[in-house]
């Protein structure tokens, strides 16, 4: 079988469930979307806030061309989209027209993608990672969706004898109640003088009164911010080097994020905000750790870092649940069984 893959560019997670596809024996034709906004300018953004929109919509559909044209060629058997809200609806629709069976898995909440609702008849099936999504999908968009989580790739989130190096860590994208939490750590980490990093894009270096904003409003989370991205393959390497790896949610989500997976698929231990819907997937307490506000999080950390004893079992548990669970080839199994093919 012959299987199109796109979604979003981000920490390789499309390149992970191409991988995860191709294991259960399938061919997988990858395209991943690189968003107008990663790729253009400070002046563009601006333009995009004042209302010009026509180098993005040029953007997108030079992208939708690039897929059309996949779709076109005949070779197609299945396409399976990961988020998708960047594809025009002509494009789905030719690919339906086609025969081609259309799989949809939301790893991000349908309220963040209205421009998806549109669209959302046109696939034989769809996913979400977000439980609230569920019932409203069914309610507003009279889509039935079912419940599946991300996952980790075993190949990049891994066990590997490495030094703890790091005594806190957080990696993942600059949001206001991450930063106001992350804040507090960082009071704590410069008066215990730790090893604190946090990595991600939290202001344009091109712009110097930008660095000085954001360290006015954060201080002393600053010092900490080692400001740009990193590949999937090292943010695995910090979490391996780290003692504690912080982890927070953003706001609009509920469901599990793809980071609780990956942290401990590198026999790494978390500190997680904590989500009802935790357990869906885990069991807090024993199978990972969990916090309910900047307060707590820093009396935990305190706690673990002077009794690492008590870390053993919580991370030997959950490093148990999650390769039997939460193998990204296990979602990839999903998607084709939905598809009425052997997984």
């Amino acid at each position: 079988m012959k299987v199109l893959l796109t979604g979003p560019d981000f920490f390789d997670y499309t390149e992970s469930v191409a991988w995860a596809i191709r294991e259960h024996g399938h061919q997988v034709e990858c395209l991943p979307y690189l968003g107008y906004e990663q790729t253009c300018g400070y002046i563009a953004k601006k333009k995009l806030k004042w209302g010009f929109t026509a180098e993005k919509e040029n953007h997108n559909a030079a992208w939708n061309e690039r897929l059309r044209n996949l779709i076109c060629r005949g070779d197609i058997d299945r396409m399976v989209v990961m988020n998708g809200s960047w594809i025009e609806y002509r494009v789905i629709e030719d690919a339906r027209k086609r025969g081609i069976h259309l799989t949809l898995w939301l790893i991000d909440s349908i309220r963040r993608m209205p421009e998806n609702e549109e669209k959302l008849k046109l696939y034989h099936s769809v996913y979400s990672f977000e439980p609230a999504d569920i019932p409203y999908l069914q309610e507003k968009c009279n889509v039935f969706a079912k419940y599946l989580s991300g996952g980790f790739d075993p190949r990049i989130y891994k066990e590997q004898p490495t030094e703890k190096d790091i005594d806190i860590c957080f990696i993942g994208a600059s949001t206001n109640k991450r930063n106001t939490i992350l804040q507090k750590v960082a009071e704590y980490a410069k008066i215990e003088r730790l090893k604190f990093l946090v990595y991600g894009c939290y202001w344009d270096e091109r712009y110097f009164w930008k660095r000085k904003r954001f360290q006015r409003r954060y201080a002393p989370l600053g010092e900490f911010v080692q400001n740009h991205n990193i590949s999937a393959y090292e943010v695995a390497k910090i979490y391996r080097r780290s003692r504690i790896c912080i982890n927070i949610h953003i706001e609009e989500h509920n469901g599990p994020n793809s980071r609780i997976f990956e942290i401990i698929g590198t026999k790494s231990f978390q500190l997680v905000d904590d989500k009802l819907t935790l357990e869906n997937v885990i069991r807090r307490g024993e199978e990972v750790e969990t916090y309910q506000n900047a307060e707590e999080l820093v009396e935990k950390i305190d706690y673990y870092l002077k009794h690492p004893e008590k870390i053993a079992a919580n991370v030997e548990k959950g490093y148990a649940r999650v390769t039997k669970e939460h193998d990204i080839r296990k979602k990839a199994a999903v998607l084709l069984q939905e598809m009425g093919d052997e997984a």
